[in-house]
């Protein structure tokens, strides 16, 4: 028999799954066993975690639990494009500046550092709830 292991983030979300006769290194949590060395399961779909440990048990997640994650990844998706068009440390001198130096920038710059600012707060919002 095989010992079917699991690792888990800080928030219990399963993101690596394999048999005792494969795992290597420490941190993998036990949750059953099996007559195959190979764990044939898929965790992630779309960068998201499937399943969670709960109970000693590694379940399904709900739904809402992967929609949750899904807006988070998509939002951050969205602030890594916008992190192309405007670098973070331009980002910092744009904040620091007075108002009045703020509206001496082009308006596209304006315009782009408003759009970074409302999503990094959609952003954070989200991964706080």
């Amino acid at each position: 028999m095989y010992k079917k292991l699991i690792k888990i983030d800080d928030q219990n979300r399963v993101i690596s799954a394999t048999t005792s006769d494969f795992a290597t290194g420490e941190g993998w949590i036990e949750v059953g066993e099996q007559e195959s060395r190979h764990w044939r399961v898929s965790i992630f779909t779309g960068g998201v975690c499937l399943y969670k440990l709960a109970d000693g048990k590694m379940v399904e997640r709900t739904d809402e639990e992967i929609m949750h994650d899904t807006e988070i990844n998509n939002a951050l998706s969205e602030l890594s494009q916008l992190d192309s068009k405007m670098a973070r440390e331009n980002e910092d001198i744009i904040s620091s500046m007075t108002e009045t130096q703020f509206n001496k920038l082009p308006k596209y710059r304006q315009d782009l550092y408003n759009e970074k600012q409302a999503k990094r707060e959609a952003y954070l919002l989200l991964i706080k709830a």
